[in-house]
């Protein structure tokens, strides 16, 4: 999953790190989902105070900010006073900085466990005695100052326990597992094709025009692993056009040097759009995507999306979400156990 309030997958650090702790602590089901409401809400809030700038000033935003949030949710399971989750949040918050140039490397899935640990052991560092400073997000040698160029929307905190951002904005589920950027893409390139009554190999050429955001975030056109396919606009077309998503079975060796990907993406384009990359279309539809494909018979078809199916305001139903998890457990050789909804599992 993924929020569109700085671009992070926070349960992907603090889902993990609650879980350890509320294990280690012998936590009830309440106060976990407590825990991961508080670490969660305060990673979104800090992405709406420092922006979408922090993401593009090349921070990778789910590991600054929900390193903060998961030291807060750990805190909470902890029991710890406001003093020493203070304490630990600003250890958090002077330690928080991870560059964006880990995407397409097994650096980021790895980082995201490294990083739940961290959050830990700050927290246990704090609960120990040890102090950070308590204003390590707005010194001037501090957060704001140095990852996000001085800029921040402080009332935001404000909202804290008043707007609730697991629902508004939500979080958006992915349907293909690659970067939440190429959804769009993926979505339009079926459609289009779809209602042209065309197939892969009737592409003659295909333009993508995005916003300045989904450029920033898929900077591999000619993808030499799997994991830069997953940040790859071109690769996640040709894979639509041929599949109609991105399935689990494209991300290995063999499917990334397919002669039929090679060819589609050959035939791509990219270019940032100005007017997607400027208000109010960057902030009402940051992940868009503007289509034009030309067709050997010389026949042509455009379309626009903003939201793909999973985003917020589309989301996906329980037996899609459901059935994406059982084939993610499928891919891993795993099953579901006889008389057990996935949730369950």
């Amino acid at each position: 999953d993924n929020s569109y309030t700085g671009m992070i997958h926070g349960s992907a650090i603090i889902l993990p790190a609650v879980l350890a702790v509320a294990d280690e602590v012998g936590a009830s089901d309440d106060d976990r989902l407590v825990a991961f409401a508080i670490g969660s809400e305060i990673t979104y809030t800090l992405g709406e105070i420092v922006s979408h700038g922090h993401f593009l000033r090349g921070w990778w935003a789910t590991g600054s900010l929900a390193l903060i949030g998961a030291v807060a949710a750990v805190c909470r399971l902890y029991k710890m006073d406001a003093n020493m989750t203070t304490q630990a949040i600003g250890m958090a918050a002077v330690s928080a900085g991870i560059e964006r140039s880990i995407s397409g490397t097994d650096a980021k899935p790895y980082l995201c466990g490294h990083v739940a640990a961290r959050a830990i052991t700050l927290a246990r560092a704090a609960r120990a005695g040890l102090t950070g400073p308590q204003d390590g997000f707005e010194h001037p040698n501090g957060f704001f100052a140095l990852l996000n160029g001085g800029e921040s929307t402080l009332n935001e905190a404000d909202t804290l326990g008043l707007r609730w951002r697991l629902d508004t904005p939500g979080l958006l589920f992915k349907t293909s597992p690659v970067c939440s950027a190429a959804h769009a893409t993926i979505d339009l390139t079926a459609e289009l094709l779809a209602k042209a009554g065309k197939t892969a190999s009737d592409i003659a050429t295909a333009r993508a025009e995005v916003p300045e955001l989904v450029r920033a975030s898929l900077v591999f056109d000619q993808p030499a692993n799997a994991q830069e396919a997953q940040f790859s606009l071109p690769y996640c077309l040709a894979c639509a056009a041929l599949h109609g998503r991105v399935r689990l079975d494209d991300l290995t060796a063999d499917a990334l040097t397919a002669p039929d990907k090679a060819a589609i993406m050959a035939r791509v384009t990219v270019q940032i759009a100005d007017d997607l990359s400027v208000p109010p279309s960057n902030t009402d539809f940051p992940e868009s995507t503007r289509l034009t494909f030309s067709f050997t018979d010389g026949s042509s078809a455009s379309g626009f999306c903003g939201e793909a199916y999973g985003m917020p305001n589309r989301p996906l139903s329980d037996a899609d979400l459901g059935d994406k998890f059982a084939s993610c457990l499928a891919f891993a050789g795993r099953s579901i156990p006889c008389g057990h909804a996935p949730v369950s599992y």
